[in-house]
């Protein structure tokens, strides 16, 4: 599967989605997301663990995904595995690959056509937006571009605020990577129950 991909800081998150809901999105669901990223031999390897607004855990799945770095919209090829038995998949993925960096955050999801923009808190990086503009098998770029840029200039992104790495390079100097450290479901700011954006 593919996507094309952008990432930017956002200082104003609840303007920002106010601004997108009004050329169309609709909110999905707010959740707390873990990811814990495992060394690779190609690309990037993470386990995401997700759960509902007052901690309990709802999916699993398992995400390989090969993605250049640099700032602007990029192309991501990903694999997604749903995984039912989270906690040891993680004990065992710790054990068979080093533990880079784990990324905690409240992700809220809304949806625009074949768009999926992420209004997301990061535990000790901030505040972001994302764009995923999904691609069919044959679709060319070119015209999904035009629609992430679409997305991008709504959501009030200038190109000061691109981010070229991911959130795990981003939080890696910040992570406990013991292979039996447990994914941490309690927020910072806990992820409103009526679909509003966190407030920041």
């Amino acid at each position: 599967m593919r996507n094309l991909e952008l990432k930017a800081r956002c200082a104003d998150l609840r303007a920002a989605r106010a601004r997108v809901e009004a050329i169309g999105a609709r909110f999905a669901w707010t959740r707390r997301q873990v990811d814990t990223y495992f060394t690779a031999a190609s690309g990037r390897l993470k386990l995401r663990e997700e759960a509902d607004c007052d901690g309990r855990p709802i999916d699993a799945e398992l995400i390989s995904y090969r993605r250049p770095d640099g700032a602007g919209a990029r192309v991501s090829e990903y694999e997604i595995v749903p995984i039912e038995t989270r906690g040891a998949v993680r004990r065992l993925l710790g054990g068979a690959h080093a533990i880079v960096a784990r990324v905690a955050k409240t992700r809220t999801l809304l949806l625009l056509g074949a768009s999926r923009i992420h209004v997301d808190v990061v535990d000790g990086l901030g505040d972001f937006a994302e764009i995923e503009r999904v691609l069919a098998e044959s679709e060319l770029e070119a015209g999904a571009r035009g629609e992430v840029d679409r997305v991008a200039a709504a959501l009030g992104i200038a190109p000061g605020d691109l981010v070229s790495e991911s959130y795990g390079d981003l939080v890696r100097p910040l992570t406990d990577t013991r292979a039996g450290a447990p994914a941490v479901w309690i927020p910072p700011r806990t992820p409103p129950r009526d679909g509003s954006t966190p407030r920041v």
